[in-house]
């Protein structure tokens, strides 16, 4: 083979390997636009239940409760908050000994195995933290709801996603 032969056959490689990355790369600008649309019309048929508010819970604990969801293939329930007032809400974030009792209205069960959100820094008004509690034996189901006693206030009537 002498050195033309071998010119021609580097670029014929060249333009084949360059073909090949375009195909797959349009392969996978396809695909995860199928894959986007799919996840938004697989939930845009979900409307999230109503979370009630109280003024009372907001005023004393520093936080609005967002979203009670089962997680964890139902092993685990996600509380989502976000905070009002980070003084108010550290203090009882900050609180090991005493930490939110979740209470299932259809079970009576009570809940007060939780791991909290540290993120290393001051919690930040506006922001989202979470809250994970472990749910014994799948006890809560999708469409309970629970009572959340925070800072000596309770919300009550959290429907569960």
């Amino acid at each position: 083979m002498n050195s033309s032969d071998a010119q021609s056959a580097r670029d014929g490689f060249t333009r084949r390997r360059k073909v090949g990355l375009s195909l797959l790369a349009a392969a996978l600008v396809v695909g995860g636009g199928v894959g986007v649309a799919g996840i938004v019309n697989a939930d845009s048929g979900h409307k999230r239940p109503h979370v009630p508010q109280d003024a009372q819970v907001e005023g004393k604990a520093g936080i609005r409760v967002t979203r009670v969801s089962l997680a964890g293939d139902g092993g685990l329930l996600d509380v989502r908050y976000i905070v009002l007032d980070p003084s108010l809400a550290t203090k009882w974030t900050g609180n090991t000994d005493k930490p939110p009792v979740m209470h299932n209205e259809r079970t009576n069960e009570r809940f007060d195995r939780v791991a909290a959100m540290r993120d290393g820094h001051d919690l930040r008004p506006g922001q989202t933290y979470y809250l994970i509690y472990l749910n014994k034996d799948g006890n809560v189901h999708r469409g309970d709801k629970i009572d959340l006693n925070i800072a000596g206030t309770s919300l009550t009537g959290v429907p569960v996603e």
